[in-house]
């Protein structure tokens, strides 16, 4: 979908997605610890409603801890009406624009996440002088 256009030219989602391509993905990884299963992440894309509808549904992300205690966490991206994939951009940017100030005053030379403090985002409502 989409591909052979020119850069920035709309790409309707009513374009029909084209046999030997991708239209839905689901892959999963797992960490094994003592030989058993400690966590595992699952990842599921798809271009439309209609793909793989056996494949379990719903937006955001949602942990589910099996132990002492149990428990179940939900986050959602977008709860007020916003594009979803603007949000999530906006989202992965924020860690790289919160980099910018600690990579500068960072010494000359390759470094890695390491050598740097940690990058939050602190001052993002005001509190005190962004940095």
């Amino acid at each position: 979908m989409g591909f052979g256009r020119a850069p920035g030219a709309a790409v309707p989602m009513s374009d029909p997605a084209v046999a030997g391509t991708v239209s839905a993905q689901r892959f999963s990884c797992t960490a094994v610890i003592g030989g058993r299963p400690a966590l595992t992440v699952e990842h599921i894309t798809r271009v439309g409603s209609g793909q793989a509808p056996d494949w379990p549904t719903g937006r955001g992300w949602r942990v589910a801890v099996e132990g002492r205690p149990s428990m179940v966490i939900e986050a959602r991206i977008a709860v007020h009406g916003e594009d979803e994939t603007d949000q999530g951009c906006l989202g992965t940017a924020m860690h790289a624009v919160h980099t910018i100030g600690p990579v500068c005053r960072a010494r000359p030379g390759i470094r890695t996440f390491l050598d740097l403090p940690m990058i939050n985002g602190r001052h993002v409502f005001g509190a005190g002088p962004a940095r």
